[in-house]
Parts: structure tokens; sequence; C-alpha cells
């Protein structure tokens, strides 16, 4: 996972008979929620808000291996402050 720059990147890895079709991924402000072939791999709050409009989920594959990855932008704080951008974690709590 990465936290830094304007984006949090979720890697999961993917079986390879599995198609954009058996792929649930529903990103909310402060929800996500990733279903692989029916089973729930996350569903939680998010430790901070994201943007569900420049959000996103693909496929990609590096060194023979399949990797659904889930890309969230981040929501710009008001305050300038570097702790107020930082994600401590990916989920709330």
């Amino acid at each position: 996972m990465d936290f830094s720059g304007e984006e949090v990147i979720l890697e999961v890895l993917a079986p390879t008979e599995v198609t954009r079709a058996d792929i649930g991924c529903r990103i909310q402000r402060t929800h996500l929620r990733l279903a692989v072939a029916g089973q729930v791999i996350c569903d939680g709050e998010l430790a901070r808000p994201v943007d569900p409009e420049e959000s996103s989920w693909n496929f990609e594959s590096s060194a023979g291996k399949r990797q659904i990855v889930v890309t969230l932008a981040k929501v710009r704080p008001n305050s300038a402050l570097k702790s107020a951008r930082e994600w401590p974690q990916l989920w709330a709590g």
C-alpha cells in the first residue's frame, strides 16, 4: 500500500480467471468495499475522505502476477499542515 502523494494505492492479488464482471468495487467518500468473485476482500470506513469521482480500480500484471489496483484520490484538506494531508493508515479506528 502506498499512502504518499495525492493518492492511496491498494493492490490485491487476483486469480488469472477473474474478469471485470467478477469485481465489485464501491468507492464512497469515507467507505471502500471490494469483492472478488463474490468474496468480500475489504469493507470498511476509510481513515480520511477520498474523492470517489477521481478514484478508480483496474487490473495490472507484474512479474507474472495479476493484481487489482484500487487508486483512491485523496481529498485535499483546507489546512496547509503536512499532518492534515498524511494518512496514518487506510482504515478508520
